[in-house]
C-alpha cells in the first residue's frame, strides 16, 4: 500500500467522521428546538392541570365545609334533644 492510498483512506475516514459529526450537530439542533416546543406544550398542559386541580380542590373544600356545618348542626340538635329528654325525665321524677 502506498502512502498516497493511505493518505486518501485517512482523508476519506476523516471526512466520514466529520460528516457524521455534522449530522449529529444538525440533529441536536433540530431536537433541541423540538424539545423547546415539547417543553412549552408540557408547561401549558401543566398550567391547565394546575388550574383544574385548584378548582377541584376549592370545590371539594367548599363541599367539605358545608358537610361539616350540617354535621355540626345535626349534632347540636341531637344534644339539645337528649338534654331536653333528660330534663323532662328529671321533672317527672321530682
Amino acid at each position: 500500500m502506498s502512502y498516497l492510498q493511505l493518505l486518501l483512506g485517512l482523508l476519506l475516514v476523516s471526512n466520514l467522521v466529520l460528516l457524521a459529526l455534522a449530522a449529529l450537530l444538525l440533529q441536536r439542533r433540530f431536537d433541541s428546538s423540538s424539545q423547546v416546543d415539547v417543553l412549552a406544550e408540557l408547561a401549558s398542559h401543566t398550567e391547565t392541570l394546575q388550574q383544574s386541580l385548584s378548582g377541584q380542590f376549592s370545590s371539594a373544600t367548599a363541599d367539605m365545609a358545608q358537610r361539616l356545618e350540617r354535621t355540626k348542626g345535626d349534632l347540636l340538635q341531637q344534644v339539645s334533644d337528649r338534654l331536653g329528654e333528660g330534663l323532662c325525665l328529671l321533672g317527672n321524677v321530682v
